[in-house]
């Protein structure tokens, strides 16, 4: 009896020593999945970083923006030659327009058709044509001020210096469409420089206007090339059909 009682005493030490050893192993692989469930809740609560995006009241569903489609962003190549305009391409171009009730930017000089985005950050620049929210609202009165990279894609404004006096700009908003005119500096000229700061140039001038801004020289964000238009029409625009 007395000489079975240590072998009994060591059974039973090294079976609580097992034990411990495999609820130290559950616990490190417990903690190992909750940390992995963590990251993927943190990635997917991550905030949106379009403003756009975070003021839509879309359902839930549809709030993850699709990649905009071709034809919604037709713009001249930066690395090639901008085409003259031809009879057709203000119609070829308004008649592309989705009937997606979003907004749209068209110049037919540019060969440009895009969308307008709700801001001028980063991540509505690198998806259209960017709206400074300080300046008139689409289809309000004012000076509607807008923005789009000259060099880094899509670079809409690539050849905005190629402008020319009277030279038409639409915006279609909704079911209507502005028709503005480029209008002279005071020298005649359709485009002028100011500096970065100079933010005076997206205020109200006097009257209904566009102004359009993009960085220049090429390659340099040195001074801003603007372009201003000045409302001559607004009329009911019928999406993805002809309007001539």
């Amino acid at each position: 009896m007395s000489s079975s009682t240590p072998a009994r005493t060591t059974h039973l030490a090294l079976s609580t020593i097992f034990t411990s050893v495999l609820l130290v192993i559950g616990s490190f692989i417990v903690a190992s999945e909750s940390s992995k469930q963590h990251g993927n809740a943190a990635l997917a609560a991550e905030p949106l970083q379009s403003s756009e995006l975070i003021t839509d009241t879309s359902p839930l569903a549809t709030r993850v923006e699709p990649p905009v489609p071709l034809e919604a962003m037709t713009v001249a190549s930066p690395n090639g030659v901008l085409q003259p305009m031809t009879d057709t391409t203000e119609s070829l171009l308004l008649a592309g327009i989705p009937d997606d009730g979003r907004p749209y930017l068209v110049i037919p000089r540019l060969h440009l058709r895009m969308r307008i985005l709700n801001g001028v950050s980063d991540p509505e620049l690198g998806r259209g044509v960017g709206w400074y929210r300080t300046t008139a609202a689409l289809g309000d009165k004012g000076n509607l001020g807008l923005a789009g990279h000259r060099t880094t894609k899509p670079a809409p404004f690539y050849f905005l210096d190629r402008m020319q006096v009277a030279d038409s700009i639409f915006v279609v908003h909704e079911d209507n469409i502005n028709r503005y005119e480029v209008i002279p500096n005071g020298e005649g000229a359709p485009t002028f420089n100011v500096s970065p700061s100079d933010v005076s140039v997206i205020g109200y001038i006097g009257f209904d206007s566009i102004t359009l801004t993009t960085c220049t020289p090429i390659g340099t964000t040195n001074e801003r090339l603007i372009v201003r238009g000045r409302l001559r029409a607004t009329k009911p625009f019928l999406r993805g059909v002809s309007n001539g």
